[in-house]
């Protein structure tokens, strides 16, 4: 049950995590989810929190694939009111955060993988 005290718990949880994130794009849109998925919020406007995230995706660095549908798992499908974003309507997709990189900040992330690959061959060897 999507009420239920559980459900309302782990979205504020999980709303409080990214927060910080979101209020670097914009702390108006970071405020409505404040409001609507804090601990004690007396009510939760799905399309108020969905529209203040996907006006920030491309801030954030992110694309829909990335974040998916709503599901619902007690009838094991999506919701079917609630469409999936489109990235189409993000103008710059290569801002981070509100941050412009001066380079290519997918090279940076490559060495997570070299890291893995460094302590492999230190494991076996």
């Amino acid at each position: 049950n999507e009420s239920s005290e559980k459900s309302r718990a782990e979205g504020a949880v999980f709303a409080a995590a990214i927060l910080p994130r979101l209020h670097a794009c914009s702390p108006g849109a970071a405020a409505t989810v404040y409001e609507n998925m804090k601990v004690g919020a007396t009510s939760t406007s799905l399309p108020a929190v969905k529209s203040a995230f996907e006006a920030n995706y491309a801030c954030m660095g992110i694309f829909c694939d990335a974040v998916g549908e709503l599901y619902n798992t007690d009838t094991g499908s999506y919701y079917p009111n609630v469409p999936a974003c489109n990235d189409a309507i993000f103008s710059e997709p290569n801002f981070l955060a509100g941050y412009m990189p001066d380079t290519d900040v997918l090279d940076h992330s490559a060495i997570d993988g070299d890291q893995l690959a460094i302590e492999s061959a230190l494991s076996t060897g």
